[in-house]
């Protein structure tokens, strides 16, 4: 905030010196402040939302390594009841 504002005074055609007062410069220096807080916020909040934050991208390649595991012995899973139909086929013949 100035020190010094000048308004002009139409009774004597000047212009008049008004300081402004504590309560004012406090004013505005928590304006500021609260602005430049939520500035600083608004652009970590984007940034975040764009590039991500290190544990996110952790967690990421961790679940897509649990996704190819899962695949895996869904995969392991689906020969074994496969060969589990074969064989029960194959007794149900033998003992009939």
């Amino acid at each position: 905030m100035r020190k010094v504002y000048y308004i002009y005074n139409p009774r004597t055609q000047t212009y008049d010196r008004i300081y402004p007062t504590v309560r004012q410069r406090a004013l505005s220096i928590l304006r500021r402040l609260f602005y430049g807080m939520g500035l600083g916020a608004g652009c970590f909040i984007v940034l975040l939302f764009i590039f991500g934050s290190p544990s996110e991208k952790e967690l990421r390649i961790e679940n897509s390594r649990l996704q190819a595991q899962y695949n895996v012995l869904s995969r392991r899973l689906d020969d074994a009841m496969g060969y589990f139909r074969i064989f029960s086929s194959v007794m149900i013949t033998c003992t009939a």
